[in-house]
Formats: C-alpha cells, sequence, structure tokens
C-alpha cells in the first residue's frame, strides 16, 4: 500500500542517531524551499513555522523532519530556526510525527507530497 511506502521514506531519511550528527546526502534543499513547500501544503502562513511555541502544531513537526532529513540541518540548528527549541525536543516532535503519520493517511500523503517534490 501507499502508505507503507511513506513510511519507509520517511525512515530512509532518518539515519543521524546523534542530535548534533547528521548525514550529508548528495544533494541537499534549502530551507526558503521546504518553508515555502510546507507553508503552501498545509496553508498556514509561513513566519508561524519559525515562532516559539505550537500554534503552527503538526506542521512545525513536518517543518522540523524535513529540515533535518533533506536540507541537512542537525537537530540542533533545526530547534534554533525553528521557535528556539532543544535538540531534545525536536528528537521528540520528530518521533511523534512519525506516529501520527503512521496512524493518519491524509496527513502522511500531505507530507509524503511535499517531501518528494523537494527530493
Amino acid at each position: 500500500p501507499a502508505h507503507e511506502s511513506i513510511m519507509e521514506v520517511l525512515r530512509a531519511g532518518d539515519r543521524a542517531k546523534d542530535a548534533d550528527q547528521h548525514w550529508p546526502r548528495e544533494r541537499t534543499v534549502s530551507l526558503e524551499r521546504l518553508e515555502k513547500a510546507v507553508a503552501k501544503e498545509f496553508g498556514v502562513p509561513q513566519e508561524l513555522l519559525c515562532r516559539h511555541g505550537n500554534a503552527a502544531g503538526t506542521v512545525k513537526s513536518v517543518m522540523l523532519e524535513l529540515a533535518c532529513s533533506l536540507a541537512g540541518l542537525s537537530q540542533r540548528a533545526a530547534g534554533q530556526r525553528y521557535g528556539g527549541i532543544s535538540c531534545a525536543a525536536v528528537g521528540q516532535q520528530r518521533g511523534r510525527l512519525r506516529q501520527k503519520l503512521a496512524g493518519d493517511p491524509q496527513s502522511a500523503e500531505a507530507f509524503a507530497r511535499v517531501r518528494l517534490a523537494n527530493i
């Protein structure tokens, strides 16, 4: 099923185990491009992604995941850019996103559209 392939794509992007370590990709995507794509796909203002707090909800988790997996940011750098949160909080957000996507096919499809359009 398509849902399983989406989860495989998500898992493949998370190879880093250490908060400050990330594995380089052959090609990285600019943060500006990702921010525009996420804001457009989920219908939120782009500025909301960088604010501290949970006003963006799951959309911020999507942005954190893509910043780490496609733009090559460490969890620490992603946390600083997207609300001034710790690398541990970024890891928690990424884990919660995986759980949400596993149980919510509509969100998983939206995530996959943004990810696949930018790889």
